[in-house]
């Protein structure tokens, strides 16, 4: 398997495998398994066992949850050369969330099983593992803080620059969708995008939004608010 191959460089840049030698990132590359995905098909519902990781060679997934009104909430989107449903993948508990294909999409599955039978041969690896647990943590408490002490401008300003290491400055992300990843409304996410287009911080357009100025866009990281 050539460094070129595509499951290998998604491998290589997952963190939980991303300090791994060449030799093991082309054992767990040979691992997997590539299939295609229609627009609406659902990878995995919340609650089912975390048996694989999913990684995207090209098209974009969303992961949601479903409230106890029924309502849905996006949680995360992913593009091309992404990895998803880590966490269940690594502790075998329940999904956390629904993944959903948003576009036709081709991704690859790394079975857990495959993957704990890699690890048994190769411990060091688990040191690598552990790393990014740890950085899970401090990610997981960064957005609470974000989501719950920010005001809305700061902690959306946040999710576009986020989301845009994903995407580039074009935004694949729907204004409902924006709310989800912020837990606020759809009014309010609204509000403050067509505030930022009169700014021309961006752009708006049907599904997504464009960064157009993202020099402004970081200083409303740090936005007290009104």
């Amino acid at each position: 398997m050539l460094q070129s191959d595509p499951v290998f460089a998604i491998i290589a840049r997952t963190e939980p495998f991303s300090e791994l030698s060449g030799p093991h990132t082309h054992s767990l590359a040979g691992l997997c398994r590539m299939r295609r995905y229609g627009k609406g098909e659902v990878i995995f519902h919340m609650g089912e066992a975390g048996d694989a990781l999913y990684g995207i060679k090209s098209g974009r997934v969303r992961t949601t949850i479903v409230s106890s009104e029924g309502k849905e909430m996006t949680l995360n989107l992913f593009g091309p050369k992404s990895t998803f449903g880590v966490v269940g993948f690594l502790d075998g508990g329940p999904r956390m969330a629904t993944a959903l294909v948003v576009e036709p999409s081709e991704i690859f599955r790394l079975p857990r099983s495959a993957f704990i039978a890699f690890i048994e041969a190769h411990p060091e690896v688990a040191v690598h593992v552990i790393g990014y647990l740890c950085g899970k943590l401090r990610q997981i408490k960064e957005r609470v803080g974000e989501t719950a002490l920010l005001p809305l401008a700061a902690a959306l300003a946040r999710r576009l620059l986020t989301l845009s290491e994903e995407f580039g400055d074009e935004i694949p992300s729907s204004q409902e969708q924006l709310a989800g990843l912020v837990s606020a409304s759809r009014e309010s996410v609204n509000r403050q995008l067509q505030a930022w287009k009169r700014e021309k911080i961006v752009g708006l357009h049907r599904g997504g939004l464009t960064i157009l100025d993202r020099a402004r866009l970081e200083q409303e990281t740090t936005a007290l608010g009104a």
